[in-house]
């Protein structure tokens, strides 16, 4: 499915790219919250049509946005549809399962709880048997993950330990979030990251973290053409405020990412 250019965008061509996305990635209508005739006309044009249609990314890390936006901010109604669509897609059901602990990191982790109930068992799974694999000395894996991860930066700003502010509450969630979270099997470096941004994006209070992950996920190969993407694909969920808000900060960290290089 080809995206629709925004100048040849009409009512009619939205329409159309939107019910056929819909279709082929969500099934029937009725798995969707119904809403009122011309609320339903603005999602299937808006949402569908003119933003989720669009190919910057692969469908794939479209889903993986979609899920970790929804999830964050609480749009448990759509996880279900959104969960259906992407093990269809080809995303499997532990990776699914590894996108709501991932989200659970930046969320709370009562909201992996909700996320977990809100769909079927068969559609998001976290098998035992890659519990019983995570790493024992979680600590240490932490400090190489994050090493890995954010090289240089791993212990900057609030991640700092002699930050007063902050460190506390970062060393217990950094230990546990990069020794046993980011560690896990299910799901890639990359997708992990694509999560983490769209997740941050979402957050009105996470704007250093996002700008931490912003340059890490440049420094893992994602191009400014994807993390703008993301956060594209997030706005729907979090709100056009929220995601302008990510877009200016994203574009303040490729500017200073351009002077430290």
């Amino acid at each position: 499915m080809n995206e629709v250019p925004f100048a040849n965008a009409t009512r009619s061509v939205l329409h159309n790219t939107g019910q056929a996305l819909r279709q082929r990635l969500f099934g029937p209508a009725r798995d969707l919250t119904p809403v009122p005739p011309g609320a339903e006309e603005c999602r299937t044009e808006f949402e569908f049509g003119l933003i989720q249609a669009r190919e910057t990314v692969d469908l794939r890390t479209r889903f993986i946005v979609w899920i970790s936006a929804a999830a964050v901010t609480g749009n448990f109604q759509r996880l279900t549809v959104l969960a259906r669509g992407a093990k269809a897609a080809g995303l499997h059901a532990d990776a699914i399962g590894e996108i709501f602990l991932q989200v659970g990191l930046y969320g709370g982790l009562a909201k992996s709880e909700a996320m977990f109930a809100s769909v079927p068992d068969d559609l998001a799974t976290v098998p035992r048997s890659v519990v019983r694999d995570w790493p024992g000395d979680f600590v240490g894996a932490s400090y190489r993950m994050r090493e890995e991860l954010h090289g240089d930066r791993a212990t900057e700003g609030y991640a700092d330990p002699a930050n007063s502010e902050t460190s506390s509450i970062y060393a217990i969630v950094a230990d546990y979030g990069y020794g046993l979270i980011w560690t896990r099997p299910g799901l890639d470096i990359r997708s992990r990251l694509v999560c983490a941004v769209a997740a941050l994006a979402c957050l009105p209070q996470a704007a250093p973290m996002l700008s931490k992950f912003a340059t890490t996920a440049r420094n893992h190969g994602l191009a400014d053409t994807i993390l703008s993407e993301i956060i594209v694909q997030s706005a729907p969920y979090c709100g056009f405020p929220q995601a302008i808000a990510a877009q200016r900060l994203l574009a303040t960290t490729r500017t200073a990412d351009s002077n430290r290089s």
